[in-house]
């Protein structure tokens, strides 16, 4: 059996790598000096907030997003639409429920399975942002 650890983590790379890309990402920095894609800077700004079983704000995200990131603060739309496909791959993802869910026309995100709430807040998120094959971007 999986350890929330395990569950929240296997999620958790799937969002990070996003879905399948047609065009480079671009690649930013952190304030922790790691290098990412703006999978990896969304993923950073939750883990920043160590949300619970929550709802969350779309300014409150991006306010977590602003403080992460050291350089080329990702533009509304973009955050916007990576919360979005965040939401499809979760969707997806063959768990009996999906672990985030994005209401746009509310703005708020939704952290809606105990497990990965478990790993943004416990995991060592820090250490699995860092992509070392060359990053793909926006």
């Amino acid at each position: 059996m999986l350890t929330p650890k395990e569950t929240g983590r296997s999620i958790f790379d799937k969002l990070k790598q996003g879905p399948r890309q047609r065009t480079d990402r671009i690649e930013r920095t952190l304030k922790t000096g790691q290098r990412t894609d703006i999978y990896g800077v969304v993923l950073a700004g939750l883990a920043s907030l160590k949300p619970g079983v929550e709802s969350i704000t779309y300014e409150v995200v991006r306010g977590a997003i602003r403080d992460v990131v050291a350089s080329q603060t990702p533009q509304a739309h973009e955050i916007t639409r990576v919360l979005e496909q965040m939401a499809k791959i979760s969707l997806a993802e063959e768990s009996s429920s999906p672990v985030i869910d994005w209401e746009r026309e509310e703005s708020l995100l939704h952290v809606t399975d105990p497990f990965f709430a478990y790993f943004l807040r416990w995991g060592r998120t820090d250490q699995l942002l860092e992509d070392g094959s060359g990053i793909e971007a926006t």
